[in-house]
């Protein structure tokens, strides 16, 4: 259950700051958000009430292919998010005829064999 405005992507994310300290006043970028900073996909920015986390225009780009998986971003829960990107919010798209083989997710049945397990316990999978 979630009380309050759903966030936006175009408002971007408001991160808190360091309190003390020799970083005080600077904004506390988590891993995940310091990682996509550093490929290029976010932007933290000043902002009035504090320092936000804004994507780039490759960051949009990259959120709309993950969107497209509802095995990464599930339907229901971020339809807000597939409705701000300008796709239908409840329904699936058909991701699997987008993407390349290559690119499916690695847990899909119909592209791994099964071999023995080396510990004897009934057959594992192997990708």
């Amino acid at each position: 259950m979630f009380f309050g405005t759903l966030p936006s992507v175009v408002e971007g994310f408001q991160l808190r700051t360091w309190r003390g300290g020799p970083l005080a006043g600077q904004p506390k970028e988590p891993p995940a958000l310091r990682t996509m900073v550093d490929r290029g996909l976010m932007a933290v920015w000043p902002g009035t009430p504090g320092p936000r986390a804004y994507f780039s225009v490759q960051g949009i780009a990259a959120l709309r292919i993950l969107v497209l998986d509802p095995r990464d971003m599930n339907l229901v829960k971020f339809a807000h998010v597939r409705a701000e990107l300008g796709l239908a919010a409840n329904e699936p798209s058909d991701y699997r005829a987008r993407q390349p083989t290559s690119r499916r997710h690695p847990h899909n049945r119909e592209h791994q064999t099964t071999t023995p397990r080396r510990d004897g316990r009934g057959v594992g999978r192997c990708s």
